[in-house]
C-alpha cells in the first residue's frame, strides 16, 4: 500500500456539505467558521480568493480550491469590493422556496448586484477525528489546482464535472450521487496536489515525490513498530543522519521522529476505538515495549491517557 492511501485510510471522511452558489457582480463574502475543510470549484466566471499577508488568487471557471480549517479567507468579484459575511450576503437576498431547501444535500444560493454572473460549487469536510488529524496540519492553507493543472490528473477534472451536472440538473436521486460524490471528490484533490509538485516543493506531498524521503515515509507507514532512529531511517534510504534529518525536515516540515510518533499515535488511536485489542497489545504493535512509555506518548498527543480516550469514544 502506497503512502498516500495509507493516509487517505486513516483520514476517513465522515460527511460533507456542498452547495450550489448562483452570484453576480458587485459581490464578496467571507465564509461561515466552522472549522472545516472548505472547498470552493468554479463553474463559470472568476473571482478572486484573498486571504491576509498572502497575494490575493485569481480563480477561473475549472479550478478547484482547498482551506485548511485555519485559513481565514474571502472570495470576492473584484479586489476592490468589500466583502461581508456570507450570513449576511444571502439573508440580503429573496430567493425563491425551490433555491433555498434545506433539506436537500445541494441547496443554491443566489446573491448579488445584478453583474456579470459568476457560479461556485462550495462545500466543506467532516473528517471522522474532527480536525485534527497530524496530516491536516502539514497540508498548506490552501490548495489550488487550475483547469490546467487537472490534465495530470483527469479524474479530478471528471468528478468536478459530474458535480456541476448533478448540481444543475438535480435529478431523481441526486443527494446521493452529490454525497458521493464529494467524497471522491477529496480524494481526488489529494493526488492531483501530489501530482503537480515539483520536487522539493509542496510539504509532505512534494515529500513523497522525493525519492529517499518518499522510501522513509514508506518505511514508517509500513513499520510503525520498528524502532526507528533518524540514523537507521537514514540508512535505509541510503542517506547519512544529518543529511537525512535536514531533508526530511525542509521536505515534511517537522523532524522525522515526531512524524515517526504522529502517525504511531493516529494508528493508535484508530485501534482503541475499535475496541478489539487491549492496551498492551495496541502498545506493542505501534512500537512501544511498555504501557507505560505508550501512555506518556499517547498523553502528550491527546492530553488524557489510552485508557480516557478509549471511554470518551464509546461514550460519544
Amino acid at each position: 500500500m502506497d503512502v498516500l492511501t495509507d493516509v487517505l485510510q486513516w483520514l476517513r471522511v465522515e460527511g460533507s456539505t456542498y452547495g450550489r452558489i448562483e452570484l453576480t457582480a458587485p459581490w464578496g463574502f467571507f465564509p461561515a467558521c466552522g472549522g472545516q475543510m472548505h472547498f470552493h470549484l468554479m463553474d463559470r466566471g472568476s473571482c478572486f480568493l484573498v486571504m491576509e499577508g498572502k497575494t490575493p488568487i485569481s480563480l477561473a471557471a475549472g479550478d478547484v480550491v482547498l482551506l485548511a480549517p485555519e485559513a481565514r479567507y474571502c472570495l470576492v468579484d473584484n479586489l476592490s469590493t468589500q466583502p461581508v459575511p456570507c450570513e449576511e450576503l444571502f439573508h440580503r437576498e429573496k430567493v425563491p422556496a425551490s433555491h433555498c431547501d434545506e433539506e436537500k444535500s445541494c441547496p443554491i444560493r443566489v446573491a448579488g448586484g445584478g453583474g456579470v454572473s459568476t457560479t461556485l460549487m462550495s462545500g466543506a469536510f467532516y473528517f471522522e477525528q474532527g480536525d485534527d488529524h497530524p496530516i491536516l496540519a502539514l497540508l498548506p492553507k490552501v490548495i489550488h489546482i487550475s483547469r490546467e493543472d487537472q490534465q495530470a490528473t483527469p479524474w479530478l477534472k471528471t468528478t468536478i464535472h459530474f458535480l456541476a451536472h448533478e448540481a444543475s440538473h438535480r435529478e431523481q436521486g441526486f443527494d446521493t450521487a452529490i454525497v458521493r460524490l464529494v467524497d471522491v471528490l477529496f480524494i481526488q484533490i489529494m493526488r492531483a496536489w501530489q501530482a503537480i509538485q515539483p520536487s522539493g516543493e509542496g510539504g509532505w506531498f512534494g515529500a513523497l515525490r522525493d525519492e529517499s524521503i518518499g522510501k522513509a515515509l514508506g518505511l514508517i507507514h509500513r513499520e510503525p513498530q520498528c524502532p526507528w532512529t533518524v540514523e537507521s531511517l537514514g540508512r535505509a534510504v541510503g542517506l547519512s543522519r544529518s543529511g537525512f534529518a535536514s531533508r526530511f525536515q525542509t521536505l515534511v516540515g517537522i523532524p522525522p521522529l515526531q512524524y515517526l510518533t504522529q502517525w504511531r499515535m493516529q494508528i493508535a488511536a484508530n485501534l482503541l476505538q475499535q475496541h478489539k485489542l487491549s492496551i498492551g497489545q495496541i502498545a506493542f504493535q505501534v512500537g512501544y515495549d511498555s504501557n507505560a512509555s505508550f501512555n506518556r506518548a499517547f498523553k502528550r498527543t491527546y492530553q488524557t491517557t489510552p485508557g480516557s480516550w478509549r471511554k470518551q469514544q464509546t461514550k460519544a
